[in-house]
């Protein structure tokens, strides 16, 4: 008769699984972040607890994860998120979908023209943390078509003197800009 013992509460056995939390984590703006936890089991799915854990992502431009486990999302994107022990790697998916928040129109070159002359406006989406939403859709619109027009790409045209609102809209939020018309 054999017999064996073991001083881990997990029972005999080395490393069978490693189970991180979340098992998901969703971002929808830049620059968010979360903590990933990884815990050790045996085959019998009993935790090992205190077991150094290495941290890695398949995809660092989406999501970055340091020796803690905390995860900064850099870009939009999916990627996973592993945790290694004792050469056991258990995984999370990160799925990183920026959220429009915001919608900013910037007024680089003034905000005056010149009857028959044109400004551009530029106009960015931000998500939650401010950084811009690339690939975001707007509408421009000017409420006074007899002060100024404006194009989809942002090219307002003086058309008589006067003032008009010019109105962005992205993901139903917008941003208005008023523009002066001069003879």
């Amino acid at each position: 008769m054999t017999s064996t013992t073991c001083d881990s509460p997990a029972g005999p056995g080395d490393v069978a699984f490693v189970h991180v939390t979340p098992g998901t984590w969703n971002p929808t703006a830049l620059g968010d972040t979360v903590r990933f936890t990884a815990l050790a089991q045996s085959g019998l799915r009993r935790p090992i607890p205190d077991l150094p854990v290495t941290w890695s992502s398949d995809a660092a431009g989406v999501v970055f994860v340091g020796d803690d486990g905390i995860a900064v999302a850099h870009e939009s994107g999916v990627a996973q998120v592993r945790a290694t022990i004792d050469g056991v790697i258990g995984t999370a998916t990160v799925s990183v979908v920026q959220i429009i928040e915001s919608v900013e129109i910037l007024t680089y070159f003034g905000n005056t023209v010149a009857a028959g002359d044109s400004i551009w406006l530029y106009v960015d989406a931000r998500d939650r943390n401010a950084f811009s939403v690339p690939g975001a859709t707007f509408t421009l619109q000017s409420l006074n078509t007899g002060v100024a027009n404006i194009t989809l790409t942002g090219w307002v045209k003086g058309v008589s003197p006067g003032e008009a609102s010019i109105v962005a809209m992205a993901a139903g939020k917008a941003d208005t800009a008023l523009v002066q018309v001069h003879p």
